[in-house]
């Protein structure tokens, strides 16, 4: 496993809905890199993964889908499942989470080959870490 995200970022969501995307991580990410969102079955959670992330690890998966492989034709296919996007990050070094999170403070948590989002109240992040012991 390649241990390229570590570390935890709390950061704080403006009121369009935008929070900055850790420069530590953007600084791993390569050059034009693309990253993408795939939606968790928990609630909160939000997994961010480099694109060859879901090359490598999602090829076998999706295989069956397309009889002739091709990264595009696989994106499009996951977001025609629905749990996966594109994430443009901006030249400020953000990314827009959508206007239903305001209310919310985000949490970047480094994973490894991927990153976790978790949105919610700090107490509530504080809670679920509690739970991890």
């Amino acid at each position: 496993m390649n241990a390229r995200f570590t570390g935890r970022y709390e950061q704080k969501i403006d009121y369009k809905g935008r929070t900055c995307f850790p420069h530590y991580f953007r600084r791993l990410l390569a050059p034009q890199e693309k990253i993408y969102f795939h939606h968790e079955d928990k609630p909160n959670f939000i997994t961010i993964l480099p694109e060859q992330l879901l090359q490598d690890k999602w090829f076998d998966m999706l295989s069956p889908l397309n009889s002739s492989y091709n990264i595009d034709d696989t994106i499009k296919q996951l977001e025609k499942i629905g749990n996966t996007s594109k994430i443009k990050i901006d030249r400020h070094g953000r990314i827009s989470l959508g206007q239903q999170t305001i209310e919310h403070k985000v949490y970047f948590v480094g994973a490894g080959e991927y990153i976790l989002l978790y949105l919610g109240s700090k107490k509530s992040y504080e809670e679920y870490l509690i739970n991890l012991i």
